[in-house]
């Protein structure tokens, strides 16, 4: 009761495994299509091709303009308040 022969047997096999092969690189390719990109790599991407990019290189320049100025004028007021006092001292003393 021997349905095929050998040499049939050797086609069946070598058709299984090119089939067989064939689907594993079909499965491969659509998952390389459509493999998503990580945290890390969509953040990139936006910083790199984002259109608001000059925008927020913009707003973080003013934002450190406006920390220098607000700097510059702790500094003023500290200094007024001391002299306002050194002044206050001097008309309670007369």
């Amino acid at each position: 009761m021997d349905y095929f022969k050998i040499n049939d047997k050797l086609v069946v096999s070598v058709i299984s495994v090119l089939l067989a092969g064939a689907i594993s690189f079909n499965a491969w390719a659509v998952a390389a299509m459509y493999q998503r990109p990580t945290h890390d790599e969509v953040v990139e991407l936006i910083y790199s091709h984002s259109p608001y990019i000059e925008d927020r290189k913009h707003i973080l320049s003013s934002l450190a303009r406006i920390e220098e100025k607000y700097s510059e004028l702790k500094q003023a007021i500290n200094d007024h308040t001391s002299a306002i006092v050194e002044l206050k001292t001097i008309i309670s003393e007369r």
